[in-house]
C-alpha cells in the first residue's frame, strides 16, 4: 500500500503498530518496511483508499502483467 499497489499478502508477516496490524506481501517485503515503519505507513494512508478505485485497480493489474 505504500507503493500505492493492493497486492496479496503473507499472513504470516504482520506487526502492530499503535493497535493496527499490518500485513506485508512476502518476508522480505517486511524487512525492507520495517526500516521505515513510520514513513511507510504515512505513505499507505495518502494512498488509502484511492487504490480501491477501478482506475487504480486496473492499472495495477496492467502494471503487474508487465
Amino acid at each position: 500500500m505504500a507503493e500505492g499497489n493492493i497486492a496479496s499478502v503473507d499472513p504470516r508477516v504482520w506487526e502492530i503498530v499503535d493497535g493496527k496490524l499490518y500485513l506485508n506481501f512476502s518476508p522480505e517485503v517486511q524487512q525492507e518496511w520495517v526500516q521505515d515503519i513510520s514513513g511507510n505507513i504515512v505513505k499507505a494512508d495518502a494512498n488509502w483508499p484511492g487504490v480501491l478505485t477501478v482506475q487504480t485497480f486496473y492499472e495495477n493489474l496492467i502494471s503487474w502483467a508487465r
